[in-house]
């Protein structure tokens, strides 16, 4: 029997806050193995770690090609286009699945601040791929950059 896997797509921030009387989100208790991919934390997404393996593209926010201004007009195109950001790389990684596009490579790192400055010696460290092709051995945060239209995966080039 396969193992039970939960793909969080950008986990939905507002009214699910860590407080007893709130409603709950997804976490690492609720499959074998839950990976969570963050586009717009704060916002629209929640800004904690929730599976067993969290990836933070573009630190979470600021998605390339968005605008990440103010929200003027709650859930139009443009306020909600780094939380739709998610499934888009979801999407992309299924698609790519038996072809030579570049991947979606994580970086493990503590922030996404020390990503950043970790500089070349980063990519000495392990990389994991996010999407479908994620091992369910894979533990931690890991960070990457993207393209701002698809193909959004960069391989190598995402540190």
């Amino acid at each position: 029997m396969d193992k039970l896997r939960f793909i969080v797509l950008d986990a939905s921030y507002p009214l699910f806050l860590p407080l007893p009387f709130f409603l709950t989100t997804v976490n690492k208790n609720d499959a074998e193995f839950v990976q969570a991919i963050h586009t717009e934390v704060g916002t629209f997404g929640q800004p904690f770690s929730l599976g067993h393996v969290d990836f933070w593209p573009n630190g979470g926010r600021a998605q390339p090609g968005c605008s990440n201004g103010l929200l003027i007009f709650p859930f139009s195109d443009a306020d909600i286009c780094g939380h739709r950001r998610s499934w888009r790389f979801w999407a992309e990684s299924v698609a790519n699945l038996n072809n030579s596009e570049p991947t979606f490579l994580g970086f493990p790192a503590f922030s996404y601040l020390t990503f950043l400055l970790d500089g070349e010696d980063n990519l000495e460290k392990k990389t994991v791929e996010m999407g479908i092709n994620c091992p369910m051995s894979a533990k931690g945060n890991y960070y990457l950059k993207t393209n701002s239209r698809s193909p959004f995966a960069k391989g190598k080039d995402g540190y």
